[in-house]
């Protein structure tokens, strides 16, 4: 259980509650233009969530995207899963996992708008990850 909640605990910073996010129309329009920025921020996410995990010597697929766009994705074992808010427009979703699974991104492409790691390959706008 404590693997499980490893994220909740070593890096509270990156979740918030869904519901603390209240978007109005500017703010989001703010975070859709800010494209540097949301990559910078994906990236270090990413980064973050992989060397808490890598301290505790255990690999894992990491899938992040932004909460914008249109997407379907399935994760199995979920380790840890939360929404990181950027400004007050938007944020980013964010699971851990070390089962398969893919992502689908529908919607807006670039590393802007998604960032994922561990066991995984990209064959167009499909990510797919496969068990450790």
């Amino acid at each position: 259980m404590a693997k499980a909640a490893l994220l909740s605990t070593a890096l509270p910073e990156l979740f918030t509650h869904a519901s603390n996010l209240a978007i109005n129309v500017f703010d989001k329009a703010g975070f859709d233009l800010d494209t540097t920025g949301r990559k910078r921020h994906v990236l270090w996410m990413e980064e973050q969530t992989k060397a808490a995990y890598n301290r505790q010597g255990m690999g894992v697929n990491i899938a992040i995207w932004n909460m914008h766009i249109d997407e379907e994705d399935h994760f199995n074992s979920i380790l840890d899963s939360g929404l990181c808010k950027m400004g007050n427009g938007g944020g980013f979703r964010i699971v851990v996992f070390r089962g398969g699974g893919y992502l689908k991104n529908k919607g807006g492409r670039g590393f802007e708008n998604w960032c994922c790691s561990g066991k995984q390959s990209q064959n167009d706008n499909v990510i797919t990850f496969e068990a450790w």
